[in-house]
């Protein structure tokens, strides 16, 4: 896992140092303050790669750097491989210089907000017959597949769904369980139906989703279900070439999976939302008997949801968990692990100190209503004040909202 994290001199930061958990970290606040950085940084000490565009540390500082620990969650007291990188000004890159034996760290598996999608495995690196230092997919590769001039890196979602349903059972079984999970509870799960042709000009078979008004193709599913699809997808792909490479080596599997997701809740309908999380944090749980090795997961995710946060006031543990809360104050960007408190519900969440608005409504309801508290606490209010006031809060609230209980006591007192 990865325990710590530190840069200096790059991203909106000037310096961040973060204590990480071994199961559970959540980012949260306002855009454009380093959520997405710290996870890029993350992707990049576990696997020396960045994902997309390299983080650019300006002009401004003389020596930016980025360093954490990889350790093994299975071993707390083991030793950890010192990470860190260095940018260099006159070669215009970063330079990992990692230490210490990784040869236990598992596959790490990088969702971005862009619907990209990057996988890096040791068992998988260093082979004399690709360049890539890991697999960067784009929705579309991800779903039609990944080659390197005349190799094929990665069937894709279709071809690799299809030809499990057909001949590879154990793993078809492993991708329903996995979608099954994925699932929210109460709800019909996502069921894979019988694989159709579509087209004249399009000689695969695809796959499809059973559904309760019909069978549809993945291909036409809806943005929320195909994310979802490709989380299961990756998962069972990125554990069974695992396990493969890993024989092939000679190496015992490792049982630790990096999951770090940008914006989780991205696409997806609350039901998705209250469930997606706590599904992936009892992930081994669900899947063990299919997945034996894989006994612990570390994930880093951010998120903008209320919902998704309030979901996990059952499941948050302190001693595994932790939530870091990004601010602006006087120019400069902090970073903080915030104390773990249940809201009750997502309203809740979005009033406190995490998301900071004043009312969980649109914005002229919030301003009718601190115009409307501020009168009623002024005994002398005038009648037309009163009036005034209420012809704002007539649009802006229904019939059945309980502020007008309070409301019409205050003025009918005025009368």
């Amino acid at each position: 896992m990865l325990s710590y994290l530190e840069t200096s001199g790059v991203g909106p930061a000037p310096h961040i140092k973060l204590d990480l958990q071994p199961r559970l970290n959540l980012f949260t606040g306002d855009n454009g303050l380093g959520k997405t950085f710290v996870l890029d940084v993350a992707w990049f000490l576990l696997t020396g790669d960045w994902a997309g565009r390299a983080a650019w540390p300006g002009s401004g500082s003389t020596e930016p750097f980025v360093q954490g620990e990889v350790s093994r969650a299975d071993v707390p007291a083991s030793p950890g491989a010192q990470v860190s990188g260095r940018y260099s000004f006159s070669s215009q890159c970063w330079e990992q210089s990692p230490s210490g034996e990784r040869r236990d760290q598992g596959p790490t598996i990088y969702v971005r907000a862009d619907g990209g999608l990057s996988i890096w495995d040791l068992a998988r690196q260093s082979s004399p017959t690709t360049t890539m230092s890991a697999y960067h997919f784009t929705e579309e590769t991800l779903w039609n597949g990944l080659e390197e001039g005349t190799r094929i890196l990665c069937n894709g979602l279709i071809r690799d769904w299809v030809a499990w349903q057909r001949s590879d059972r154990q793993s078809f079984e492993l991708l329903c369980t996995v979608l099954k999970h994925l699932s929210p509870a109460g709800e019909a799960p996502l069921t894979p139906g019988q694989p159709v042709r579509m087209a004249v000009d399009d000689v695969r078979d695809i796959p499809t989703l059973d559904m309760p008004y019909g069978t549809v193709p993945v291909v036409l599913a809806s943005a929320g279900a195909r994310r979802i699809l490709g989380l299961a997808y990756v998962l069972v792909w990125a554990h069974l070439e695992h396990a493969v490479a890993a024989k092939l080596r000679h190496w015992a599997p490792s049982s630790e999976l990096h999951f770090i997701i940008d914006e989780i809740e991205i696409h997806l309908h609350p039901r998705w939302q209250r469930c997606l999380l706590p599904a992936l944090l009892s992930l081994t749980d669900a899947t063990k008997a299919v997945m034996p090795f894989t006994k612990t997961v570390q994930i880093l995710t951010t998120t903008h949801s209320p919902l998704v946060l309030a979901s996990l006031e059952p499941l948050f543990q302190d001693n595994s968990d932790a939530l870091f809360l990004f601010e602006e104050n006087a120019g400069s960007v902090t970073v903080e692990r915030s104390d773990w408190r249940p809201r009750g519900d997502a309203t809740a969440w979005l009033t406190s100190d995490l998301f900071g608005l004043g009312q969980a409504r649109s914005v002229e309801a919030e301003e009718a209503l601190t115009e409307a508290m501020r009168v009623m606490r002024n005994p002398d209010a005038s009648q037309d004040e009163l009036a005034r006031v209420e012809t704002l809060l007539i649009p802006v609230l229904p019939d059945t909202d309980p502020f007008w209980a309070r409301w019409t006591i205050v003025r009918d007192r005025h009368r």
